[in-house]
């Protein structure tokens, strides 16, 4: 089922670029479906483009890129817009859970489990990171290893190539810059 976004057609409303612009006086429930439209962009553009970006990686592959030249999005951004909406199907795509909800953690899981964790974040309110700690705490209680980054600004080389050492003596994981 397609859901159209409303839109106005007239003169009293313009959009552009960078203003919405309302001429005169709107009735209230017109008024009203433009907040809906403004609403369904916010909640809904990092899925637009994520889908966008897999069809067009399906569909044109190499090509595709091309149709990027000129955008002023960081292609990094838009490549996880994708990631995000090729790994979260449109049935587990809520308007009521914001997308950083899915790219912090909600994608990472299997489709299945996808929805258990989407009703806790709306029926606990849980924010993007007391989300990420509770799906770190359920891996954790499931005897699997947790991932946590930890940037460490080190005197010199030398300091640094010590820590490391420690690090991977320590059976941890440590990525050098």
């Amino acid at each position: 089922m397609t859901t159209q976004l409303i839109e106005h057609n007239d003169q009293q409303v313009q959009r552009t670029a960078t203003a919405l612009v309302i001429n005169g006086q709107l009735p209230f429930e017109e008024f009203t479906n433009i907040g809906t439209y403004l609403r369904k962009i916010k909640n809904g553009y990092q899925w637009w483009f994520g889908d966008w970006m897999n069809y067009g990686i399906d569909t044109y592959g190499e090509e595709f890129w091309q149709a990027l030249d000129g955008s002023d999005y960081h292609v990094a951004t838009l490549q996880q817009y994708a990631w995000v909406a090729r790994n979260v199907p449109p049935e587990n795509r809520r308007s009521d859970v914001q997308f950083g909800h899915y790219a912090n953690g909600i994608a990472a899981l299997p489709p299945a489990e996808q929805p258990r964790w989407l009703d806790k974040v709306v029926d606990e309110g849980l924010t993007q990171q007391e989300m990420k700690v509770g799906l770190k705490s359920e891996k954790a209680a499931r005897g699997e290893p947790v991932t946590f980054w930890l940037a460490v600004t080190c005197a010199d080389l030398d300091d640094q190539n010590r820590l490391n050492a420690r690090m991977i003596a320590e059976g941890r994981i440590t990525k050098v810059r």
